[in-house]
C-alpha cells in the first residue's frame, strides 16, 4: 500500500501539528522552530507529513531554506512508525525543497558511532562525514603575539583584498580537499559563500584572503555568535599553499584576533578524516566537544 504522505505550509494547522511533532512533547520548542522557519523564511514550504493506517501523523520531516539555495532537514518519527513511512516522507520533503530552489539539503545528527560502532543512515541522503565539534577557549588577558608571515605573504581583509579575491580562490581551496570533499561542486561559489555569510554575524573585517606575492592562495572566514563567541566558518589553502606552514599561522591568527576583541571562544567544524587539519586544530588548543554524522542530498542536475 502507498505510503500516506502530504506536504503543507507552516500557516497550516497540519503544519503546525508536525513542527509540534518535529520538536517532540515540547509544545514551546515545536512553537519556536515554526516561529524561526517562519521568520527566516515565510512561505515555509517544505513540510511533509506522513500518516498511519489509523490517519493520525505518524512522521514529519521539514526542510528550512537557508541563503545559498542551502536546505536544513529536521525529521521525527513517533515510537512505531513504518520504515516505509518514514522513507517516504523525507523523501517527499527533499523532493519539495528541490523544487522550491534548493541545490542541497544537509541533516546533522549526534553520532552513534562511539556507542554502537554502526554509521547512522537516513532514507534518501548520503553520508558526508563525521563532523567534530571542536572549540578552544580564550583565556581573560590572552594575549598572543603577532604572527610572523614569511616574506611574501600576507593576509588582507576583503576590505581590501575585495570579494573577488575571495571568489577566485575558494574553488581553488577545494581541488584536493580531505574536508568533506564530496560536497565539493554541488554547489556554485556564489551559493557556497552566501551560505558562509548566513552563519554567525557577517562582518567583512574578519574574513581574510592569504595572499603569496600578491596571489590569493588561501582565506580565513570567522564571524562572530552569540555570548561573545566566534565561529571559524572556513579556512582552506590552494593546493600549492599546503605543507608551508601557512595552516597553522592561519589559524593562530584567528586566535590572537578573536584575543584581542575579547571573545571567550572560538568553535569550529572539521571533518573527523581531515588528520592534518585535527592536527593543527589539536596544537593550537582547540579540543572536540562533539562529533557529528553528516548527511547530504544534492539536487539533479
Amino acid at each position: 500500500m502507498q505510503a500516506d504522505v502530504r506536504v503543507t505550509s507552516g500557516a497550516t494547522a497540519l503544519g503546525q501539528d508536525a513542527c509540534a511533532l518535529l520538536a517532540g512533547d515540547d509544545d514551546r520548542r515545536g512553537a519556536l522552530l515554526l516561529a524561526r522557519a517562519q521568520l527566516t523564511d515565510p512561505e515555509f514550504p517544505c513540510i511533509a507529513a506522513g500518516f498511519n493506517a489509523e490517519g493520525f501523523p505518524a512522521v514529519a520531516a521539514a526542510v528550512i531554506r537557508t541563503p545559498g539555495r542551502l536546505g536544513m532537514l529536521c525529521h521525527r518519527a513517533r515510537a512505531g512508525a513504518a520504515p516505509e513511512l518514514i522513507e517516504a516522507t523525507i523523501r517527499r520533503a527533499l523532493e519539495e525543497a528541490f523544487s522550491n530552489g534548493c541545490a542541497l539539503v544537509q541533516c546533522t545528527l549526534e553520532s552513534p558511532r562511539a556507542r554502537s560502532g554502526e554509521p547512522h543512515r537516513l532514507p534518501g541522503m548520503q553520508h558526508l562525514a563525521t563532523l567534530a565539534g571542536m572549540e578552544r577557549a580564550i583565556r581573560a588577558g590572552e594575549s598572543p603575539a603577532p604572527v610572523q608571515w614569511p616574506l611574501g605573504v600576507e593576509l588582507q581583509s576583503i576590505e581590501r583584498a575585495g570579494m573577488a579575491a575571495l571568489t577566485a580562490v575558494i574553488p581553488r581551496t577545494h581541488l584536493g580537499t580531505l574536508d568533506c570533499p564530496n560536497l565539493v561542486g554541488l554547489r556554485t561559489t556564489e551559493d557556497t559563500i552566501a551560505g558562509y555569510q548566513a552563519l554567525g554575524r557577517f562582518e567583512p573585517s574578519r574574513w581574510a584572503v592569504l595572499l603569496r606575492h600578491g596571489c590569493p592562495i588561501g582565506a580565513a572566514l570567522v564571524s562572530p555568535v552569540e555570548d561573545r563567541s566566534a565561529q571559524l566558518i572556513y579556512l582552506g589553502l590552494v593546493p600549492e599553499g599546503r605543507g608551508l606552514g601557512m595552516g597553522h599561522l592561519l589559524v593562530r591568527e584567528c586566535i590572537r584576533a578573536a584575543a584581542k576583541l575579547g571573545e571567550r571562544f572560538l568553535s569550529l567544524s572539521c571533518d573527523m578524516a581531515n588528520a592534518p587539519a585535527l592536527h593543527i586544530y589539536r596544537k593550537a588548543g582547540f579540543s572536540i566537544t562533539l562529533q557529528r554524522e553528516a548527511f547530504i542530498a544534492a539536487a539533479r542536475r
